[in-house]
């Protein structure tokens, strides 16, 4: 039987700025430019949230590899058997939002009226 390797990974890593300092995000956007993940910077708060809110929304809708958890196998070290059907990851590669997950989020604290860690 062949073995096929399914490439979990085909899309960039999403990382969002939020900062209400639009020169910061600038050179940001500038000096993070890479291959490997999309920089995103937004220099409001309803922006923000409305990329939060898409990222939500489209990792909500990706079918579960996750079949089943085990309990009864497990080791010294409390791990548990997991069982997974790989066959999802094909489904999955299809599904374009699933470009739309974040991964990093960076925010500013001071954002004017709007205070960063409260949000």
């Amino acid at each position: 039987m062949e073995k096929k390797l399914i490439a979990t990974h085909k899309y960039k890593t999403r990382v969002i700025f939020l900062d209400d300092d639009v020169d910061f995000l600038e050179v940001i956007q500038d000096a993070l430019n890479s291959p490997a993940y999309e920089v995103m910077v937004v220099n409001n708060y309803q922006d923000f949230t409305q990329l939060i809110t898409d990222s939500v929304q489209a990792k909500d809708n990706l079918p579960s590899i996750l079949e089943s958890m085990d309990n009864e196998v497990s080791d010294l070290n409390d791990n548990e058997a997991l069982r997974f059907n790989l066959s999802k990851f094909k489904e999955i590669k299809h599904i374009l939002d699933r470009t739309k997950e974040i991964a990093v989020v960076v925010v500013d604290n001071n954002l004017g009226e709007q205070n960063g860690t409260l949000m």
